[in-house]
């Protein structure tokens, strides 16, 4: 297909007006804002902020703005025009334009000014489209004496699977746009454009994933600096409305870097994770050549050294990632690993001996790696990233992917640049770690455990979970076989069983079996113990899941320490125990299922025992809200964005609270009755349904261990197991559980109730007594500040929303259960 010729798409746009008044303009800001999907809300947000900021004024700068806006005809679309556009003739825009608009500032009437709008439909993920508006632009742009030329390009990002997502109806049109597309698009409009520079001063994405290796390996060639996330973006973007006046597309570049890094974009509290870094991309080259030549001696080293092929899997489990391009919603151990991170755990775990080649390519590809930065950070709550991730997939993304898709494919160009580290990854992926360590191992640190095995296929050594006042430690020396290990945490609750069996089972529906393949989801692999401890245990149980624990890898040695603390989520309705995923710097993720506001259900819709599974067939989209413990204020978390997975593509992005729609949480479980087997509780013991909007007033809400156990009448421990595995062996899983009782975690059940603690036995449906908690939550507001607060007092508010939330739930228990 013939692409970047005389304009063939600009013939359906309506001129609206002769370019304005030429100026002497210093830099020329072209925004590329694709909201043909469920962005545009965001998206809308940000090209009001432009308009709104200081910089746009500056008469130096010339804007020119793309807006392909979401028309999909049904309940979702937002209707109102674009807020602070104007028509040629400076009327305030009437009603919202359905087609593409190309838009900029006119200087002299001080409004953003539609100059042409599309006729037709225009699909915002063709390379023609962005072609013929670069070309559009940077005429003008030319003609004004810009100098320097800055590209942003807004929407979804996938990093190395590229960029956009038009969802057009018309087209059912799903897939991002091909990094080398753009590329081409890019370089056709620059090379069209007499005058033009050969290359951008900046390139921007104001979009998840694009600060990769595998995109910027296609990039570098188009652009002297290069702006983005490694990570997925919050839904609120860059912040736009706090750009300043500046002299060079660079310093614009740096004003975007660091007020998205220090700005809270209109929330409380900065949502997470927030990473950005600008690369200089004419170093980027020699990085990715150092780090190639590392790769090369790295997979000599793994394929003749078990020692050094299990430090590298387990430097890889190690390190911090982000949800990447391969995830979807069963992904496991996110595949977009920091460059940086990587560098540090490998150091840590391998004790490189300094006089090999592996210390001497290590130490230049990290010299190579700080020195292509111009500038990067993270926000508040964010885990410490460094900059740029690359995309490594655990074994078990390619063993369902064609390996061609991830790594080998010419259109996609992941790391072409790279073979070294393609071959690495062929020989990770596809070769079993080799049999013997060798005696002239690269990594100085051994992690061959002086314990033998108790039992073939062994690969706890010495499973111990001690309780201490300041934690939950789980340990292991490991066999080096190891190379994954995963800590979670609960309550046993079989004791409320008894004599409960038969109702039970009946209200369960019977598709929840043992038997049954539920759909997959990122906490999968962990629920695998659950067939482990039938082996173990006899007689029917129940385990209600809290949450994972992150460890670290020590030699031979693991250690996870739990922090105690179970999590609610409620509001003056409902609560449920929810499942809390570990992340770094205090981030913890909730399993949801999301139901749009043209797709509501009921609680009949999700009767006790729902699976993921059942909830997808439902409408419901997994994901998860993400908190983080700095926003705890006495133990109550307000803050929070909702993350969702594209039913289709598989891509993460926030789902707003403007959206609507309903929510539901996604409990964790070992139900055991005869040979009924429940792992998954959609909606939890209550069929809980919580609304998602604007004015939802969810909370989360943080519960320590001790006060958690003390609200069950006969409960007084939790369970911590631990389960590793082998991925070279099949069915190579090693299992260890083991229960803490409260005096072991530090402290004692409660005594008697007291008018400010509810009972400590599962209430009864029975209207509320003095001793129990009032009908409604506390009503008093929280203290309000910028970090966290204390841990709750007797009498606080954080104490009262903290038992009355943990009542509620425990009713909705009884109420199965009995």
């Amino acid at each position: 297909m013939k692409l970047f010729g005389v304009s063939s798409i600009l013939t359906s746009f309506a001129l609206q007006s002769i370019w304005l008044e030429v100026a002497k303009a210093n830099v020329c800001m072209m925004l590329y804002q694709m909201a043909d999907n469920d962005l545009e809300y965001f998206i809308r947000q940000d090209n009001n902020e432009l308009i709104n900021s200081a910089a746009i004024r500056e008469p130096t700068l010339t804007t020119w703005v793309y807006f392909d806006s979401r028309n999909y005809g049904t309940a979702e679309d937002i209707t109102l025009p674009l807020e602070d556009v104007f028509a040629p003739d400076g009327t305030p825009l009437a009603e919202k334009l359905e087609g593409s608009l190309y838009m900029t500032w006119d200087h002299t009437r001080e409004q953003m000014v539609v100059n042409a709008s599309s006729t037709t439909e225009l699909n915002g993920d063709d390379p023609q489209t962005l072609f013929d508006f670069l070309a559009y632009a940077m005429t003008d742009c030319v003609a004004r004496g810009s100098t320097e030329y800055m590209l942003i390009l807004s929407s979804h990002g996938s990093g190395m699977f590229g960029f956009g997502g038009d969802e057009n109806v018309a087209r059912r049109r799903r897939l991002a746009q091909a990094n080398q597309n753009i590329v081409n698009a890019v370089q056709s409009a620059l090379g069209a454009v007499e005058g033009a520079p050969a290359k951008l001063d900046v390139l921007g994405f104001d979009a998840c994933l694009m600060q990769a290796v595998d995109a910027l390996d296609e990039y570098h060639n188009i652009t002297k600096y290069y702006l983005a996330s490694e990570a997925v973006e919050p839904g609120h973007g860059w912040a736009y409305g706090f750009l300043e006046p500046a002299a060079t597309a660079l310093e614009y570049a740096t004003n975007f870097h660091d007020n998205f890094l220090q700005q809270t974009q209109g929330s409380d509290v900065h949502m997470t994770p927030k990473t950005m870094a600008i690369v200089d991309a004419d170093l980027f080259i020699p990085f990715l050549n150092a780090w190639d030549a590392l790769f090369s001696q790295l997979s000599i080293e793994i394929a003749n050294d078990k020692n050094v092929h299990t430090i590298m899997q387990r430097s890889r489990l190690n390190t911090l990632a982000f949800m990447g391009a391969t995830d979807t919603s069963d992904t496991n151990t996110p595949s977009a690993m920091d460059i940086g991170s990587f560098f540090e755990t490998f150091r840590t775990l391998c004790s490189i001996d300094p006089n090999s080649e592996v210390e001497t390519l290590m130490a230049a590809a990290e010299t190579a790696y700080t020195a292509m930065f111009v500038s990067r950070g993270n926000g508040p709550g964010t885990p410490p990233a460094t900059g740029m991730h690359i995309l490594w997939p655990q074994r078990q993304v390619y063993d369902r992917y064609d390996l061609s898709v991830i790594i080998e494919s010419d259109s996609l160009a992941a790391t072409g640049d790279a073979p070294n580290w393609i071959n690495f990854l062929m020989t990770f992926y596809q070769a079993a770690a080799p049999e013997a360590v060798s005696d002239n191992s690269v990594c100085l640190q051994s992690i061959i455990s002086d314990l033998e095995a108790t039992a073939d296929g062994s690969l706890l050594l010495n499973p111990e979970v001690v309780g201490t006042d300041s934690g939950v430690a789980a340990s292991s020396a490991l066999a080096i076989g190891t190379d994954e290990i995963y800590v979670n945490y609960g309550i046993d609750i079989t004791f409320l069983m008894e004599g409960r069996l038969r109702h039970l089972k009946e209200t369960i529906p019977s598709t929840a079996s043992a038997n049954r393949q539920t759909i997959n989801h990122p906490l999968k692999p962990r629920w695998e113990n659950a067939q482990r401890r039938l082996q173990t245990e006899t007689g029917d149980y129940f385990i209600l899941f809290g949450g994972d624990v992150l460890g670290a890898f020590e030699g031979p040695e693991f250690v996870a320490t739990w922090d105690k603390n179970f999590y609610l989520l409620g509001n003056g309705d409902s609560a449920e125990q929810v499942y809390a995923t570990d992340g770094e710097s205090g981030l913890k993720s909730i399993p949801v299922m999301y139901f749009a506001s043209s797709n509501p259900i009921t609680a009949d819709s999700i009767p006790l025992g729902t699976t993921i599974e059942q909830a997808a067939s439902l409408g419901g989209i997994f994901g998860f809200l993400t908190v983080s413990l700095t926003d705890a204020v006495e133990s109550v978390i307000s803050n929070y964005a909702l993350y969702t997975f594209d039913a289709t593509t598989g891509a993460l992005s926030e789902t707003p609270a403007s959206a609507g729609g309903q929510i539901t949480p996604v409990l964790f479980s070992e139900l055991v009755i005869g040979d009924l087997l429940v792992t998954e509780l959609v909606g939890g013991f209550g069929s809980t349904i919580f609304p998602w909007g604007a004015d939802s007033d969810i909370s989360v809400v943080v519960v320590d261990a001790i006060t958690w156990i003390s609200q069950f009448d006969g409960l007084d421990s939790v369970v911590v197991d631990m389960t590793a595995y082998d991925n070279d062996v099949q069915d190579g899983v090693d299992f260890f559980s083991a229960s803490v009782t409260s005096s072991e975690l530090g402290g004692s059940t409660a005594g008697p109730p007291t008018a400010e603690t509810p009972s400590a036995g599962p209430p009864s449906a029975s209207p509320p007594t003095a001793d129990a908690p009032a009908a409604g939550p506390p009503t008093d507001e929280p203290p309000t500040g910028d970090g966290p607060a204390a841990e709750p007092t007797s009498g606080s508010y954080g104490s009262r929303v903290m038992l009355w939330t943990a009542s509620v739930f425990i009713l909705a228990v009884t109420l199965v259960l009995f």
